[in-house]
């Protein structure tokens, strides 16, 4: 093989490494809050609880009852509901 192409064949598979690197898998977790009646519960608080790392992130839902917790790292999770 030619040097100068084994050259450049070494250069694209260290910038393939790196691209493959890169690659982060990210969950978002979207859903709607109801109490026992079915009625929508906005301003409720949602908390979603990484069960490997313990980070816990937080939203509130909007009039609909709906809420969107995004750019979640694990695929374990625990949610967390307050409302008054």
């Amino acid at each position: 093989m030619n040097q100068n192409l084994r050259k450049y064949l070494w250069i694209l598979l260290l910038i393939a490494a790196g691209v493959a690197e890169a690659q982060i898998v990210k969950s978002t977790v979207v859903g709607t809050v109801r109490d026992f009646s079915d009625a929508v519960v906005s301003n409720a608080k949602v908390s979603v609880a990484n069960l490997e790392t313990g980070v816990v992130t937080s939203t509130s839902t909007d009039a609909s009852g709906n809420y969107v917790v995004p750019f979640l790292n694990s695929p374990r999770f625990a949610w967390i509901l307050n409302w008054k």
